[in-house]
């Protein structure tokens, strides 16, 4: 009877000694460096630090010193994390990649390091090392242990590619009759036309319109035209707004011709993205620079800065139609959900053990609903994941483990683990299941009996005791029993509204007011008073023509609600007139128009000056004139 709480005990000792073991194992923290021994001068080259960690800690403040005059890229962090459970133990394990990319002006021997980096607030330290910096070869680049010796390694991790024609490194092709024969150039690397001869960046997504949730695949390949290469300054391409999962690919060079000229090409970022939002989202450029003997880079760089398109992707909701109650947005992929209960038979007051897996494609949930009945109390689950990306999917299993404690006796069905996602290939929705069966729930004999319950006690009952004589008391009065009370509480709020309305009745007078001074009339004897007032005061007769301008601008709207700025000068005089003026006096305004604009390129004195303000005043005057009758 009591084996089911003594396995759930042994469970907690296991778990809690797995515990213990992998803490014991989180100091265990090694570094490897890698870097060539020998380079030629300005040939870039890799040097990297792998740091394998038990503890999964971040590194942060890496440091590599290198010589005044070298120049030096990075680092660039990649991350690896494993986990394996092994007899009930489950230990993480990280690996960190620290790049930087390195370039010596001058020939010489660099003594580099040593390099250091903080892992978990402890400081972690390499050995120095050197590298000899020789002058250029006749035959080409120096091949380098650890160093790439195919134009295909632009982050100089990968070693040669075995079916690629061997041809020497920053040469071009064999000019004999012969093609050399090279290996079928995939799908995915052809294209119509060449973006630049030298070297550029091709970014692709599929598909562009998806819902929450669903797989967008991107891949960004690099193709150089000017021979071997290596890559330097990566960056990688913004995403906001999505859930990012690295695919880990081998290195495949390709040559393909386009336009007539042969380019190297290789895929360099693999990703699989999970929006989590509606709307256009963008994801960002990848800038790269190609690096080698015919890149020519500018004065400091490293390399021959590219850099790809951006791509929007359209994101929107699955369709309500049919929608199954407790879908969750970004629930979408293809599922299959099993589960296990263990024991299947307990005493009351007992725990079993409910394992449920979740495997499938997509973006697989990290929660699931469980059922909910009196006497059955779901504790927060463990979870164990086990996920794959490949280009264009994410596939894998997430296991959940609860525990799940029977407080009735009987027979206690625990129901079934349900998940409603849209499947995106089908373009429906549909429901994982996995029924949990029955329980037996053995009654516990030690269970105390419950005490059978009072009869209900009035405890104030003899307290008080009624009043059988004399006089009644006075009622107590309170000033909420007042109409004063009530009426001043309504004062408050009216006093509030009608001084908002008098507020409001004010602005409205203010603004008529405002409206009646701001006529184009009164704006066009403004203007013309500011005009002979230059005039008086020997102004410019580009000074005045200014105010001119706009007192006959506002004149003509006064006489005939003409905005005269919106209508070309040679149909101003026809314009006027099919509103009332006289084709004479329209053809005097547009005449003094003229004359204000050749003002500003012929200069004239204060004569001109007062001439033009009386000219526009006998026009204006006239204008206005006309607009009172």
């Amino acid at each position: 009877m009591r084996r089911g709480a003594a396995h759930l005990v042994s469970t907690l000792i296991a778990l809690s000694s797995a515990t213990l073991a992998t803490r014991a194992a989180c100091a265990q923290t090694s570094m490897h460096l890698e870097s060539p021994r020998r380079v030629e001068v300005d040939q870039p080259f890799t040097v990297q630090i792998v740091i394998n960690s038990q503890n999964g800690g971040s590194p942060s403040n890496a440091r590599l010193p290198v010589p005044r005059g070298v120049r030096s890229a990075g680092p660039r962090t990649s991350t690896q994390t494993q986990v394996t459970i092994t007899n009930g133990r489950m230990v993480q394990q990280s690996g960190v990649t620290l790049s930087w990319t390195l370039s010596a002006p001058k020939p010489g021997t660099l003594h580099i390091g040593p390099p250091s980096v903080d892992i978990d607030g402890e400081t972690h330290k390499g050995q120095a090392f050197d590298v000899e910096v020789v002058a250029p070869l006749a035959g080409g680049r120096l091949p380098q242990r650890g160093q790439p010796v195919d134009p295909f390694d632009p982050f100089g991790m990968f070693p040669g590619f075995p079916n690629f024609p061997n041809f020497p490194r920053g040469l071009p092709f064999p000019s004999d009759d012969r093609e050399p024969e090279l290996p079928a150039v995939p799908p995915e690397y052809q294209l119509d036309h060449a973006k630049d001869p030298t070297a550029f960046l091709v970014a692709k997504a599929s598909p562009r319109k998806v819902v929450i949730g669903q797989a967008v695949g991107v891949q960004i390949y690099a193709y150089a035209g000017a021979g071997a290469f290596q890559g330097v300054s990566p960056t990688e391409p913004s995403r906001d707004g999505f859930l990012s999962y690295d695919v880990e690919t081998e290195p495949q060079g390709v040559a393909i011709m386009l336009d007539g000229k042969r380019f190297f090409a290789q895929k360099i970022t693999d990703l699989v993205l999970f929006p989590i939002r509606t709307g256009s989202l963008r994801i960002g450029s990848m800038r790269l620079g190609f690096a080698g003997r015919n890149y020519r880079a500018p004065a400091g760089a490293l390399g021959v800065m590219r850099e790809s398109e951006p791509i929007d992707i359209t994101v929107v909701e699955p369709p309500l139609a049919e929608r199954p109650a407790g879908y969750r947005l970004g629930d979408v992929g293809d599922y299959k959900l099993r589960a296990a209960v263990d024991p299947k038979s307990v005493r009351e007051g007992e725990a079993v053990s409910v394992i449920a897996t979740l495997e499938g494609n997509g973006n697989l949930p990290s929660k699931l609903d469980v059922p909910q009945q009196n006497g059955v109390d779901w504790m927060d689950p463990t979870l164990i994941e086990k996920l794959e990306a490949r280009t264009g999917v994410v596939s894998g299993t997430r296991t959940f483990t609860y525990v799940v404690r029977l407080d009735h006796a009987g027979s206690v069905d625990l129901g079934e683990l349900t998940l409603p996602f849209y499947n995106p290939e089908r373009g429906r929705y549909e429901i994982a299941r996995a029924t949990l069966g029955r329980v037996e729930v053995r009654p516990d004999p030690n269970k105390a009996t419950a005490p059978a319950p009072n009869a209900p006690s009035d405890r104030l009952s003899g307290l008080l005791s009624p009043k059988l004589s004399g006089k009644p008391a006075e009622p107590v009065r309170y000033l909420a029993d007042t109409h004063a009370f009530f009426a001043w509480l309504a004062a408050g709020p009216f006093s509030v509204l009608l001084a908002n309305g008098l507020v409001r009745v004010g602005r409205r007078l203010r603004q008529r007011v405002g409206a009646r001074q701001d006529t184009p009339a009164r704006k066009a004897a403004r203007e013309l008073d500011a005009a002979r007032s230059l005039a008086q005061n020997h102004a410019t007769l580009e000074s005045v023509g200014g105010p001119v301008e706009r007192a006959l601008h506002f004149a003509i709207e006064a006489a005939t609600g003409l905005k005269g700025r919106g209508v070309l000068r040679s149909e101003l005089v026809t314009a006027m007139s099919a509103r009332g003026a006289s084709t004479e006096l329209a053809e005097r305004a547009v005449a003094l128009l003229a004359a204000i604009e050749n003002a500003r390129f012929v200069p004239g004195d204060e004569n001109s000056a007062a001439d033009l303000a009386n000219r526009a005043e006998g026009v204006v005057r006239e204008l206005l004139r006309g607009a009172r009758a």
